[in-house]
């Protein structure tokens, strides 16, 4: 998801802005802000989760 914000943010014709995240978009924000750290002026996390979330086992 990082990959496709950083394609619409692209398209747009942003070369740097400020990334507001809630919940699971805090970790798209942080990955974008780590992959990208030339895109992003700012950051602001509502709510983080804690841990990204892991896939578990089904039976």
């Amino acid at each position: 998801m990082a990959d496709l914000m950083k394609s619409v943010l692209t398209a747009l014709g942003e070369k740097n802005c400020h990334l507001v995240g809630h919940s699971m978009g805090t970790l798209i924000c942080q990955l974008i802000s780590v992959r990208f750290p030339s895109m992003v002026k700012s950051l602001t996390l509502f709510g983080p989760m804690l841990e990204p979330p892991i896939e578990q086992d089904q039976p």
